[in-house]
């Protein structure tokens, strides 16, 4: 079987360069850029339940996801783990290569993930200390998106 270069590391976000990855093959330019991620995260059960994603804020979207702050897909079918992300420099590109994604078969979204991660490793289980918001504004985000959803809370 083929060697990841993930293998045995568990990635920290910002590991991968901007354009690295499978569908990046550009570089970012002109000074600071701002990095948009497209993500697939996964269930823990035997299939693997996928969701392919886009952010500008990887550590913050997976925290929204493990935690199920949004309601939707991936907290009512228990999508918690990180198993593949691209980074971006250009928005449309990150989601032009969402769109991408999300037409494959799912034979193929699994070839792209078990390319750079074989063992379907939770990318994120470190990074607890990377995002952690006020739990005021937790509460006050859940409380939000109740409302927009019709949820009384």
């Amino acid at each position: 079987m083929e060697q990841s270069r993930f293998d045995g590391v568990i990635p920290k976000p910002g590991a991968l360069q901007p354009g690295e990855g499978p569908g990046a093959q550009w570089q970012c330019t002109m000074g600071e850029p701002k990095h948009f991620y497209v993500y697939i995260m996964a269930s823990n059960s035997r299939h693997h339940v996928l969701y392919t994603g886009v952010t500008g804020n990887l550590s913050r979207r997976v925290f929204e996801h493990k935690r199920k702050l949004i309601p939707g897909f991936t907290s009512k079918y228990n999508v918690t783990r990180l198993v593949y992300y691209e980074m971006f420099c250009y928005s449309d590109m990150a989601i032009a290569r969402e769109k991408e994604i999300k037409g494959w078969r799912r034979n193929k979204k699994i070839t792209l993930i078990e390319g750079m991660n074989p063992h379907w490793y939770d990318l994120a289980s470190q990074w607890e200390d990377v995002y952690k918001p006020d739990p005021g504004v937790v509460g006050t985000a859940r409380r939000v998106l109740r409302g927009l959803n019709g949820h009384s809370g």
